[in-house]
């Protein structure tokens, strides 16, 4: 009763003045960020209700649930991945989905979903403190009229402020898509607030489930924290030959890839993805088998000048990649021969299941949702963290014999296909959406 007499006289305080993103446009420069930033003009709120209300073929229906993402960027990465995927899959007669971006964005992944009638804005909430940040949240669930907010990791607090303030009370929605940051006392206020009030928790792995159920063992959550796998799309990402070209890479470094066996990893050059035992690893298959072997990078961060650095000094940069952020990740994936992830925690990597879905052996570290996704002997190897030796081993047993190699990579593409289904990871959110159980 208390925090519903606070939230009507803040209400009152907030409703006063327009928002501000319809005052400055709401993609005015944010802060700083590995993105580039978009310079179009807000595109929420330009279709109008009437045309909501309506199918493709003009006939009049119930209007679609109004879907409002909260993701603090908007990118290559595979959080971005699963809110695209939900946007551009679901029902559009019963769900019209809108993406809200709180840093920062890059405009060719923008520019894709909008062409895919997704709207996406970026608000300027970066460097915003209390109370101008709740004043926006207010300002933004009165323009939107949400009937559910789907807060993405690092959102929480943000969506609970969105939906408790909202005049309409929209359903929360949480999905953690990897651990947090940050723990204790901070990580029981901005995750098991927005939990208790949440319709559902989402965890993108079991691992994940039972590390924020015994987190939050003391709120009254009860059984909200579920796990909804993520899937992918497998028509995109198969099994096919080796591309004749590639942008941006020269005919004689594809020829040099050819004649080798590829190792392939997809991530942020970032400590949490753990390169470096990735690259020492290599360095030891180089010195034990004679096959040609190399391995490829796909990806950035503030890591690469000492990854690259690293590389030499192991007496390997000759041998080792280093290709940046990708658009064309399922041709690349075709030209690889194994996928090694070597990150210090995950939840189910996209990058991952993609890479299974394109036949590819896995080679992982035994954190977090990978030992769901790779079977240690049968789709590839799990390795435990801090052994680069074993992960050499592996990999090793797989260069030398061809025969395990495709054995592996046809069980890699079936298990994806068994258990990681895109139709079913989107049918789940939408029953969610709904306040069903997925």
């Amino acid at each position: 009763q208390v925090a519903g007499v606070e939230t009507r006289l803040l209400q009152s305080r907030l409703v006063s003045s327009p928002p501000a993103f319809a005052r400055s446009g709401v993609l005015a420069e944010p802060p700083a960020g590995p993105f580039p930033t978009l310079t179009a003009t807000d595109p929420i709120g330009s279709r109008s209700s009437a045309e909501e209300g309506r199918n493709i073929q003009g006939s009049e229906m119930a209007p679609p649930l109004k879907i409002c993402h909260l993701a603090l960027g908007l990118g290559a990465g595979g959080l971005e991945q699963v809110v695209a995927s939900i946007a551009r899959g679901s029902d559009k007669a019963r769900f019209r989905h809108r993406i809200v971006v709180l840093r920062v964005c890059d405009v060719h992944f923008v520019r894709g979903l909008e062409a895919d009638g997704v709207d996406v804005a970026l608000l300027r909430m970066g460097s915003l403190k209390q109370p101008a940040r709740l004043r926006e949240l207010y300002r933004l669930a009165a323009r939107l009229e949400p009937h559910v907010v789907h807060a993405h990791s690092g959102t929480f607090m943000d969506a609970y402020a969105m939906t408790l303030l909202a005049p309409h009370s929209p359903r929360l929605l949480l999905t953690s898509h990897g651990h947090p940051v940050e723990s204790g006392w901070k990580e029981l206020v901005r995750v098991g607030l927005p939990t208790v009030r949440a319709h559902a928790h989402v965890c993108v792995s079991d691992d994940l489930r039972d590390f924020f159920r015994e987190r939050l063992r003391l709120l009254p959550v009860g059984r909200k924290v579920i796990t909804v796998l993520n899937g992918v799309d497998t028509e995109a990402f198969q099994p096919r030959r080796k591309p004749g070209v590639l942008s941006g890479v020269s005919t004689q470094e594809l020829d040099d890839l050819r004649g080798s066996f590829v190792i392939g990893s997809v991530g942020r050059l970032e400590p949490v993805k753990n390169h470096e035992l990735l690259l020492e690893a290599f360095a030891t298959l180089v010195e034990r088998t004679e096959r040609p072997c190399r391995l490829v990078l796909v990806g950035d961060g503030t890591l690469r000048p000492r990854l690259e650095q690293l590389a030499r000094e192991l007496k390997i940069g000759g041998r080792v990649h280093f290709w940046g952020v990708r658009e064309d990740v399922p041709q690349v994936l075709n030209l690889f021969d194994a996928i090694a992830l070597t990150s210090l925690t995950e939840g189910t990597s996209i990058s991952l299941l993609e890479a299974q879905a394109s036949g590819l052996p896995a080679f992982v570290t035994d954190v977090g949702g990978n030992r769901r996704i790779v079977v240690d002997g049968k789709t590839g190897y799990v390795s435990p963290l801090g052994k680069p030796l074993t992960l050499a081993d592996h990999l090793a047993k797989v260069v030398e014999n061809p025969e395990l190699h495709a054995e592996l990579a046809r069980s890699a593409r079936d298990s994806v296909l068994a258990s990681f289904d895109l139709d079913s990871m989107i049918r789940k959110y939408e029953a969610l959406y709904l306040g069903e159980k997925p």
